[in-house]
């Protein structure tokens, strides 16, 4: 009996002992982490009120009228391609694509000045949100929110608005590798592909090296890998095709577009390290009675 009484009392190395004890320990870690999650974050409060702040210094300025010079000249020539319907990759062949005149907004036609303020305004969120995302548990509250919209406007004062939603892409691409909490869902890789669906109609360049961050992220993830990467593949070439459409371009005019695009992007590229040769070419929009009608 005193034996028995002893061996009772004392903790042996048993497996139910250590099952509990992991168990325990498990908990007590989970919730710290939550615990350390909830004093990171901002008052919602002051989050909204820092970026609507944040908004309405930088997004409404993207959206503007056509004025002179080479690229204002672009710009309007690329609004009024997209107006007329022109078809690209055969009719209009240039870096940026059917959806490129979200990034040069000109307020020519109501939906273009809504669409142009709706892009705008959505990539400077993103750029907020993520930005926030990777912050806020590497600096105090109140200092995360001064920093975060002191660096997005920075950002947005030099940069289009299809490269802040690439910086935002690469951000959630990194923040899912790195597993920060907001980001480790499913659904981040996924979210990624079908923007860089749009970057790729908007500025080939940027769509192509978002594309590559994306399955990247996919391919990379904590956990089911293939899933992931079929779901963002499909998200992908859906949002493509769709987007395609909407914007007025025949299905037969993809493979000229991507062949022309993907040439421009190489060469635009290799452009800078050719030798320098004095050349002048002139692209002028002309437009007849009948309307907007090409370039010479």
């Amino acid at each position: 009996m005193p034996s028995a009484r002893r061996s009772s009392s004392c903790p042996t190395e048993s497996t139910g002992v250590v099952i509990g004890t992991t168990n325990s320990s498990e908990r007590v870690t989970t919730f710290t982490r939550s615990k350390l999650e909830t004093e990171a974050a901002p008052p919602r409060r002051d989050a909204v009120l820092w970026l609507a702040a944040t908004v309405i210094l930088v997004a409404p300025v993207r959206v503007a009228g056509p004025g002179f010079g080479l690229d204002s000249g672009w710009a309007a020539g690329l609004n009024l391609g997209r107006q007329a319907g022109m078809s690209f990759g055969r009719q209009l062949i240039f870096t940026l694509g059917p959806w490129g005149s979200l990034d040069v907004p000109l307020a020519l036609t109501r939906p273009g000045f809504l669409l142009g303020l709706g892009f705008s305004v959505a990539s400077v969120v993103a750029v907020w949100l993520l930005t926030m995302a990777v912050l806020r548990t590497k600096l105090r509250p109140q200092v995360a929110l001064v920093a975060v919209s002191l660096l997005t406007i920075i950002v947005s004062s030099i940069s289009s608005p299809s490269f802040l939603l690439a910086a935002a892409a690469a951000l959630a691409c990194i923040g899912h590798l790195r597993q920060i909490p907001t980001l480790t869902r499913a659904w981040c890789p996924v979210a990624v592909a079908g923007f860089a669906a749009l970057l790729l109609q908007i500025k080939f360049s940027e769509g192509v090296a978002v594309t590559a961050f994306a399955f990247t992220a996919s391919l990379a993830s904590p956990r089911a890998r293939l899933l992931r990467t079929t779901c963002s593949g499909f998200t992908w070439v859906v949002t493509s095709l769709v987007l395609w459409v909407v914007a007025g371009q025949s299905m037969t005019d993809i493979g000229p577009w991507l062949r022309t695009s993907t040439d421009l992007a190489v060469g635009f590229t290799a452009a800078p390290s050719s030798s320098y040769r004095p050349c002048c070419c002139a692209r002028c929009w002309k437009r007849g009675p009948g309307g907007a009608q090409g370039f010479c």
